[in-house]
């Protein structure tokens, strides 16, 4: 089965099949459920995930057994937990210490901690530099210097996103193409957690991953022909004792439950969950006609024209632009004078995503630096919108240009 969405088990959608069935099958292997609204809500980031419309069954097993393990099952993009002694140190369990230059030869592209508080004025002496450039936390150390100290590069580029990148030079590669012309290392450690906390921005960042190297190439042409274990050595850094005890088994027990079922696309509107009212679904049906994308247009007005019913129609219409919900939903409200109270928590939070992906920095940071898309409607959410009517034309037809 090609893989383009959400989709069902003998008739049971996914997420609730693996946690009502499957996962009893092997509790060592798949000890956490899956929180099934993360999940869903990722299947409709599929193509930021992978590049592409559709993937193959093997192909979503692997991205799945990765993105379980990386998040805990909660299919929520996340960063690594734990403390900043957690990351300075190396541990018993193979865990190396994050304040290092270099990993087996290869630039992680850090700086160290001594080094940095150096430049920042936090500390001076020789003896304090080389304590921070060591890898045994100084828990000691001034209240003011350890405070600063979550900026570092060692705390900053811990694990993130669904498959927990770590290093600055991975930062480097798979975050910094999605921010610019912000640069990276001018990021604080809470920007870089409210970036990773937006679904399509890590989508993308996984994306840039595994697409950024022959190598990742690769892996993904054999991941698609059912060999799992070059995609796993990839993802998780080559650490070979969890490929071998955890990726791989869960990967072939998955597929052989997968190929003995009977599995069937599952029809989910981009809007379910909104509650829309129809006169909304009939200005989003209209900012989908005003793209000029002659197939998705053709698709309206052959099934009901812009008719307030978000079917099977609209939503294939939808699909073949690419834009993501959050935009398409901002680019409805525009004409508004202000975003309606009455919105619920899930509309709100798709506007909010919208301003933090609308390319326009102060609009983001008026919307990332009061909770991010929180689904909570403020003053400083009113604002982002507000600015970011100012910065945008005001196009007849609906179409999305600045």
């Amino acid at each position: 089965m090609i893989i383009k969405g959400n989709f069902a088990v003998n008739d049971i959608p996914f997420a609730q099949w693996f946690n009502e069935s499957f996962r009893a099958s092997d509790r060592f292997l798949f000890p956490n459920p899956i929180n099934v609204l993360y999940f869903e809500d990722l299947m409709t980031h599929l193509k930021d995930l992978t590049g592409k419309a559709q993937i193959s069954l093997n192909e979503f097993i692997g991205h799945f057994a990765i993105i379980y393990n990386e998040t805990g099952g909660t299919f929520q993009p996340l960063r690594e937990w734990g403390s900043m002694k957690y990351f300075f140190e190396p541990n018993s369990r193979g865990k190396v210490s994050y304040n290092r230059v270099n990993v087996n030869q290869w630039d992680t592209g850090n700086r160290l901690a001594g080094d940095q508080l150096l430049e920042w004025g936090l500390i001076s002496t020789k003896e304090e530099v080389d304590v921070w450039n060591g890898q045994e936390f100084p828990s000691d150390a001034p209240r003011e210097v350890i405070l600063r100290a979550v900026d570092c590069d060692f705390y900053r580029f811990r694990g993130g996103g669904f498959n927990q990148i770590t290093w600055r030079n991975n930062y480097y590669t798979c975050l910094q193409p999605l921010i610019a012309p912000r640069d990276i290392d001018s990021l604080s450690e809470k920007e870089i957690n409210d970036l990773i906390r937006d679904t399509k921005i890590s989508a993308r960042m996984f994306l840039n991953y595994i697409s950024n190297s022959p190598q990742a190439r690769e892996a993904i042409r054999q991941l698609s022909e059912g060999s799992f274990t070059e995609y796993g050595m990839l993802v998780s850094g080559g650490w070979v004792y969890y490929v071998q005890r955890l990726f791989n088994p869960r990967c072939v027990l998955l597929q052989q439950a997968l190929r003995e079922a009977r599995l069937s696309p599952l029809m989910i509107y981009a809007i379910d969950g909104l509650n829309l009212p129809p006169a909304m679904i009939k200005r989003l049906q209209e900012v989908i006609v005003g793209q000029g994308n002659i197939e998705a247009s053709r698709l309206i007005w052959q099934f009901g024209g812009i008719d307030g019913i978000w079917g099977p129609a609209t939503q294939a219409a939808y699909e073949k632009l690419d834009m993501h919900l959050s935009d398409l939903l901002l680019w409805a409200y525009q004409e508004f004078e202000s975003i309606p109270t009455e919105l619920n928590p899930a509309q709100v939070r798709l506007l909010q995503k919208g301003l933090l992906s609308s390319g326009f920095a102060e609009v983001a940071d008026l919307v990332r630096y009061s909770g991010g898309a929180d689904g909570i409607l403020g003053e400083n959410t009113q604002r982002a919108f507000l600015l970011w009517k100012e910065k945008v034309e005001k196009p007849s037809t609906g179409r999305l240009e600045r």
